[in-house]
């Protein structure tokens, strides 16, 4: 009896599946009332190019609005490893990796919906300035046109006929729609200078590898005289400014300065060539600011234009190629001055490589010679060469190192008001500040009178800047107390 009940239930559920597919049948048959969007709208997602592969293309070309882009296979024994290249821009600094994905993408965009037939296409932005039309040759031999339009309002993807039929598709490269070379063009690491490592020949520790310039320039018209800086050991912040005046740099502006120009990206890419044409047409023919510099090793030279509209053109060293780069990006070098990339002060000497200084004043010379000892626990734990002075003046008399130090941040530390070059005349002198160093050299430092309550500081008969006379007076004053011994107050 149970094994009879089982076979009846399972005849029942038989009869209701197939009762199922009847009414289904009656209720819904086939191929009839279905529109080509209802009927696409409910298949599986599938690519547009089912019979084509990216590997298939020798050549593409587009044509939009915005330009031609002329895509060409890379030869099979390309060592780039990339699939394609643009045709006439093989010299530049290219991105080869979006290149190569936006040609892959068409060939595997997905069907999001199919349209069919439509009348309309201008609608849909695949005719008419909207439209981007894509030539592509196959290595066969064969050909085909489609056409990339604008952004399906609908659902998510982009409009694209091919064979007279309309597709809303995905996962196609915006690159392929209303690009040009120029969009190919890397803007991004243009300059990229790398670190300092550790170098025991260099002397450079682990946890000293400050960034170097070794050479700086700027010129153009924000830099009617060109500003030259080099490095310089004996100065405090190791940095000298030789033209057009000479004085201590090294100061924040300085460093901001340094740390803009060791990464160099762009906004985007307007122009190729270095015509004279084409640089007087963005304004860098006559550039506003233009930096040559070796940093940590590297050489670059970079120009840019006034501004336009928040931004600058630029060129980077002999890239043939037009930029823009935002204002904000370029400012600390290309906005600066020679006021602002000098110390506030004449020179200060590093302490530590004094081996004399000499000082004459009111007809009076003042010698003072030092004698250093190196301390080597403090220079461990500071990271930098450290030295105990003792300071005895001419006369053999021991000087109280913390009187000396007192002097020299006085006499050292004298502002400067600005720095434009001034002529001077000997019969003017007024100071003389000589110092001699351990390593070999020395710097003079000439104070004269110029006008009213100033002086005109000549360094190594450069003009430096001018300063209030009132100021260096009392520095002055301070001398002969050091050279007796005398206690020397530090300046408040």
């Amino acid at each position: 009896m149970k094994k009879n009940l089982k076979y009846l239930l399972i005849g029942v559920i038989v009869l209701a599946v197939l009762a199922g597919v009847v009414l289904a049948v009656i209720l819904f048959p086939s191929g009839q009332g279905d529109s080509p969007s209802e009927t696409s709208s409910t298949a599986p997602q599938n690519v547009v190019f089912t019979d084509r592969s990216y590997s298939d293309v020798s050549a593409m070309d587009i044509t939009s609005s915005a330009g031609d882009l002329h895509i060409v296979a890379a030869p099979e024994d390309n060592t780039s490893g990339r699939d394609f290249l643009l045709e006439a821009y093989e010299q530049y600094d290219l991105n080869t990796i979006a290149l190569d994905s936006a040609v892959h993408s068409l060939f595997s965009c997905t069907n999001a919906r199919e349209l069919g037939a439509q009348s309309d296409l201008e609608s849909f932005g695949l005719s008419g300035e909207n439209a981007a039309k894509v030539s592509i040759d196959y290595k066969d031999g064969s050909h085909e046109d489609v056409v990339i339009g604008i952004r399906s309002a609908e659902s998510i993807g982009r409009y694209l006929l091919r064979g007279g039929q309309v597709y809303i598709v995905s996962a196609l490269s915006d690159m392929l729609y209303q690009k040009t070379a120029l969009n190919f063009i890397l803007t991004t690491g243009l300059v990229a200078v790398s670190d300092r490592v550790p170098d025991e020949e260099e002397g450079l520790s682990e946890l000293y590898t400050e960034d170097v310039i070794s050479k700086l320039q700027l010129s153009g018209e924000n830099y009617p005289a060109a500003i030259e800086i080099v490095p310089d050991s004996t100065m405090l912040s190791g940095y000298r400014i030789t033209e057009p005046v000479t004085a201590e740099s090294g100061n924040t502006a300085f460093m901001e300065l340094r740390d803009s120009l060791k990464s160099i990206s762009a906004y985007d890419v307007v122009d190729v060539g270095d015509s004279d044409e084409i640089l007087e047409q963005y304004g860098l023919k006559t550039p506003f600011a233009r930096v040559s510099y070796v940093l940590n090793g590297e050489e670059h030279t970079i120009s840019v234009s006034a501004v336009s509209g928040g931004y600058r053109y630029m060129t980077v060293d002999d890239r043939g190629v037009i930029y823009r780069v935002a204002r904000e990006d370029v400012q600390p070098w290309a906005e600066s001055s020679l006021q602002e990339l000098r110390m506030s002060y004449v020179m200060v000497a590093m302490i530590y490589n004094v081996e004399n200084l000499r000082m004459n004043w009111n007809g009076q010379v003042y010698d003072f010679h030092i004698d250093r000892t190196y301390n080597e626990e403090r220079s461990e734990t500071t990271g930098t060469d450290t030295y105990d002075l003792s300071i005895t003046n001419d006369k053999g008399d021991p000087i109280e190192y913390e009187n000396y130090q007192n002097f020299y941040s006085t006499i050292m530390g004298l502002p400067i008001l600005n720095s434009q070059p001034v002529d001077f005349n000997e019969k003017d002198l007024v100071f003389t500040l000589t110092y001699e160093y351990f390593d070999g050299g020395s710097d003079t430092v000439k104070f004269y009178t110029e006008g009213t309550g100033r002086y005109n500081a000549v360094l190594n008969g450069k003009s430096s800047g001018v300063l209030r006379s009132a100021e260096a007076d009392k520095a002055f004053a301070l001398l002969p107390k050091l050279y007796a011994g005398e206690t020397v107050e530090k300046k408040k």
